[in-house]
């Protein structure tokens, strides 16, 4: 089985609103799907996912150090892990 993250064209714009100091970015689900078990190359304009076998509301958030590798190419693109809305905004 193959996973994946995909950061979409929407993700992308709340983070960078969270960033530049907009609305927070909260998260409240998690979802999976299965494609139908036809593979096919996501996309960031994609709005919901092929097949959808799954989704949770999401309970809480905790930022564990190294759990998962950040990289940054640029503004928001690579796999970038957004500091959950109750984490205290940095200082300007």
């Amino acid at each position: 089985m193959t996973t994946g993250l995909l950061i979409t064209t929407a993700g992308q714009a709340a983070i960078a609103a969270d960033i530049a100091g907009g609305a927070d970015l909260v998260l409240t689900h998690v979802a999976f799907g299965d494609a139908g078990g036809v593979p096919y190359p996501p996309n960031a304009a994609q709005v919901a996912l092929v097949n959808e076998r799954y989704r949770a509301t999401i309970a809480s958030v905790a930022v564990v150090a190294g759990a998962i590798p950040t990289v940054r190419r640029g503004p928001l693109t690579g796999s970038t892990l957004p500091r959950p809305a109750s984490t205290p905004r940095p200082a300007r």
